[in-house]
């Protein structure tokens, strides 16, 4: 990766630092709208390169907080992220279910040891996307 495209991202990733998740959130909405997508970039997005400058420049955050950053990142650079929020379809034996937080592109999940999909349910999808199921927690 350039010189100047690593400075881009860390530029994208400190532009976050002082926002809470929601904002964080807000703005990936925000991004749909708009046609920083639609500059589909080729080949697979810098997902590992986000995460280890949003730590060297922000420290280590929750994964709900460091995948909503790396979401809007990898948008703004032109790649169809999705931030992605699921949970366990089997509850704990506390009968509570914990939830995780992935970011998915073009359909794939990135940056975790199993496809989250195969063993989460998902619950919601920023930005938003229509669905017709229902789900109950």
């Amino acid at each position: 990766m350039s010189r100047n495209r690593s400075i881009r991202l860390a530029r994208e990733v400190l532009s976050t630092r002082y926002l809470n998740v929601d904002e964080v959130v807000n703005r990936i909405e925000v991004t749909a709208r708009t046609s920083a997508v639609q500059r589909r970039r080729s080949g697979p997005p810098p997902i590992t390169r986000v995460r280890l400058i949003q730590r060297l420049l922000s420290g280590f955050h929750p994964p709900l907080r460091e995948n909503a950053v790396t979401t809007l990142v990898l948008r703004r650079l032109g790649h169809a992220a999705d931030l992605v929020i699921g949970y366990e379809p089997i509850p704990e034996t506390t009968r509570h279910r914990r939830l995780f937080a992935w970011v998915e592109v073009d359909g794939v999940p990135m940056g975790t040891s199993l496809p989250a999909h195969t063993y989460l349910q998902e619950l919601i999808r920023f930005p938003h996307q229509e669905r017709h199921e229902h789900v109950q927690v």
